[in-house]
């Protein structure tokens, strides 16, 4: 039954991808527009641009970089399965064991003192 679903789940993630994916290298990019004052030759006082964090004027922010389907889909098997889960309890025992070690460690050191 597991397989069943993440046949299911890889199945859908292609169609997604090929609906949704990344868009073609060629498409042309949206140019601001003048001023309709300054298209017919007029001039205007104008006043410095303000700031957009380092972007130019009508440019987007780019999108986050997919780390690829493959690994979306087995990120969202891991997660189904529990596998992501017990990786995050076995982190923090690790954690919680040194920490144990470093104290039990100090309290030994400071008794033979």
């Amino acid at each position: 039954m597991k397989f069943l679903i993440a046949i299911l789940l890889l199945v859908l993630a292609v169609i997604l991808f090929v609906l949704f994916g990344p868009q073609n290298a060629t498409q042309t990019e949206v140019k601001p527009t003048r001023a309709a004052g300054q298209q017919s030759g007029q001039t205007a006082q104008t006043t410095p641009p303000a700031s957009t964090g380092g972007r130019a004027a009508g440019e987007l922010s780019t999108p986050a970089q997919s780390t690829g389907i493959a690994a979306d889909v087995g990120a969202v098997i891991n997660y189904g399965i529990g596998a992501t889960q017990l990786e995050a309890k076995k982190r923090m025992q690790s954690r919680l064991d040194t920490t144990n070690k470093d104290h039990h460690r100090q309290l030994d050191q400071e008794l033979k003192q």
